[in-house]
């Protein structure tokens, strides 16, 4: 409903609660604004010890694969680079489908091609995964590009095959996910 705004959507909000088997209730009045309430499960202490035991320096294939992340969100970009760097991967960010095809086309034309990219499936007011992915598939044939989005009731996540994409990551995503879908990609 924001018409030129960012930030944690509606549709965002709901990805996560519904992951963490939480609710949503919606009071609203005409002209008076609406109150959202969000409703998420304790955790006990043993998934709390759980959490904790993840190895977050565990080996990745290729440590020094080139990938992009494309993202409109300034904090999706950052946050998932930095996992990534840490996994040892060398990380372009770029916000949107225009950059990420120039950035893909000069990355080969330079000789060093990114290995994987993964790309945010919609950007508000300019070219999302959906959009970008046929020009890099033209430039690339070969191109490992993950969609990843919270809209996981969208087309295009549910048969991602169908328009190009080698994967999936449905935001948000934790550490694991995304270091199993970045080996899974490089590997294949």
């Amino acid at each position: 409903t924001k018409e030129n705004g960012t930030g944690l959507g509606l549709s965002t909000t709901f990805s996560i609660i519904k992951r963490h088997h939480g609710a949503i209730q919606v009071e609203s009045q005409p002209g008076h604004g609406a109150a959202f309430t969000l409703y998420l499960p304790a955790a006990d202490k043993s998934i709390i010890a759980r959490e904790k035991k993840i190895n977050i320096e565990g080996p990745c294939v290729r440590h020094t694969a080139k990938v992009m992340i494309m993202d409109d969100e300034k904090s999706i970009r950052m946050v998932a680079a930095k996992m990534l760097e840490k996994l040892g991967f060398k990380v372009t960010t770029v916000e949107n489908g225009r950059e990420a095809i120039d950035a893909y086309r000069k990355s080969l034309e330079d000789g060093k091609p990114f290995e994987l990219i993964i790309m945010d499936l919609t950007i508000p007011g300019d070219l999302g995964g959906i959009e970008a992915i046929g020009p890099i598939l033209e430039i690339d044939p070969e191109a490992r590009v993950v969609v990843s989005s919270g809209y996981s009731d969208n087309p295009a996540m549910a048969k991602y095959h169908e328009y190009g994409f080698k994967d999936l990551l449905e935001k948000p995503y934790t550490y694991e996910e995304l270091q199993t879908v970045v080996k899974r990609v490089l590997e294949n």
